[in-house]
């Protein structure tokens, strides 16, 4: 339902769409309708159609079918099965889905031989070969030339659920992970901006099993690194809402090895712990990460140095710096916070926001400056003054949001005193996230 309330606010602050979006909608609404009174074939070709003239469409609110096949919803799992032998463009997107479907639901404790018999009596056919041997399902995954991310999840989520259904040598689980790689890195992040972050969860994912396998050691798992962003991205994929599947932990896989480490190596050991908070930064995890620095001094300069691990320099635009520079001091933190009045997501957090600046103006030393820019707004002096607002706004144009890599609103950087950001996750608790990376309080 979020995806769907989504859509109507586009159509509402983009008007020059307005009459191609109703042939999405029309395609939706025929999609959904016809699937509901069992016109399965009907019901796919309007899918079709939509995912043809818009994958973004076709993404948000395809996504309804996909959760129900998820809890196991047998009227949705069958049509994603008969959309997959269709020969419209978009059953390449269908394939993986399916085959992760029936595997799911296959018996446990099958050898891969059994597997493949099981596969075939219920007729899926991998593509491009109806051999049967042990091999046929890898060979076929080999030759996928889709891009779109549903391949490399639902591929991925095959292998995971072959993990614990089925008796897998450690050569073909090593033989799965490297060819499932090769399809993530191949996998299109240009379509949407999420699908980046899911790149480098699936990434970690096959580094798991690595490890697990004794292939590579634990420094690889660590190396894939996660902001706190990334991991609000991964939740715009519904798959991970389901509790059942076998998706590693990021924390908890992390976590784990740290504890069971952290006496061999302290300081190693230690600093990937704080990589761990900084991508679930909380104050629960703060103090686990506290527990392990033990009694020594000077915890809080640690923790502000290595959470800035993976952060980078702020873009060195030359309007934003003398915005920046002209407002606040060297040994300040800066929130700068990217808004519009058009934005109904950025006026509701604005409060927050402006409450915390009235309050760091009453410390002594000011230690964060708050900062926004404001984009495409309208009337935004009488917007300033019916809330009574005094913080400072610029206005930029479409040049600087460019390069300040701007792709959706609001967007709020904390800037650290010596010029590393990070970027707070939209619909967070972005107050509490500043006290944690900054260490103040107010």
């Amino acid at each position: 339902m979020k995806n769907i309330v989504i859509l109507f606010i586009t159509v509402f602050w983009a008007p020059s769409f307005v009459h191609a979006q109703t042939h999405f909608i029309d395609f939706i609404d025929q999609g959904h309708s016809n699937y509901r009174s069992g016109n399965y074939s009907q019901s796919i070709i309007y899918w079709d159609s939509l995912f043809q003239t818009s994958p973004s469409w076709f993404n948000n609110t395809f996504g309804v079918l996909i959760s129900e096949a998820q809890e196991r919803d047998s009227t949705a799992i069958a049509f994603i099965h008969q959309y997959s032998k269709s020969n419209l463009e978009s059953s390449k997107v269908m394939a993986p889905m399916s085959l992760y479907f029936t595997v799911r639901d296959l018996d446990d404790g099958l050898n891969y031989n059994q597997l493949i018999a099981k596969l075939s009596a219920k007729e899926y056919k991998p593509q491009e070969t109806n051999s049967s041997s042990a091999n046929t399902l890898l060979d076929s995954l080999s030759k996928v030339r889709d891009d779109s991310y549903y391949s490399a999840l639902y591929y991925t989520a095959t292998f995971l659920e072959l993990q614990q259904k089925v008796d897998f040598s450690q050569e073909q689980q090593i033989k799965w992970a490297n060819t499932l790689q090769v399809i993530n890195r191949n996998t299109n992040e240009q379509r949407f901006m999420e699908v980046k972050a899911l790149k480098k969860y699936l990434d970690f994912v096959y580094k798991t099993a690595y490890y697990h396998l004794n292939v590579y050691p634990e420094d690889s798992l660590f190396a894939v690194n996660f902001s706190p962003k990334d991991i609000k991205d991964l939740s715009y994929f519904s798959i991970f809402e389901d509790s059942t599947l076998n998706f590693p932990s990021i924390w908890d896989t992390k976590k784990e090895i740290i504890e069971n480490n952290i006496t061999v190596d302290k300081s190693k050991y230690l600093e990937y712990g704080a990589l761990n908070v900084s991508s679930f930064p909380s104050m629960e995890h703060l103090n686990w990460l506290k527990s392990l620095y033990a009694n020594e001094s000077g915890f809080e300069s640690y923790w502000i140095k290595k959470s800035q691990s993976n952060w980078s320099s702020f873009p060195n635009e030359a309007i934003m710096a003398s915005y920046i520079d002209s407002l606040s001091s060297s040994n300040q933190w800066v929130v700068l916070d990217i808004w519009g009045t058009w934005c109904g997501s950025c006026i509701r957090e604005l409060p927050t926001l402006a409450e915390m600046d009235l309050q760091q103006k009453e410390m002594l030393d000011h230690p964060i400056k708050f900062l926004t820019l404001s984009y495409g707004s309208k009337d935004l002096d009488t917007f300033m003054d019916t809330n009574s607002y005094s913080f400072p706004v610029m206005e930029i144009n479409k040049e600087t949001i460019k390069n300040l890599k701007v792709t959706s609103y609001p967007t709020t950087y904390l800037i650290s005193p010596n010029h590393q950001f990070m970027i707070l996750p939209s619909f967070s608790n972005k107050v509490e996230m500043i006290k944690l990376f900054t260490m103040l309080d107010w």
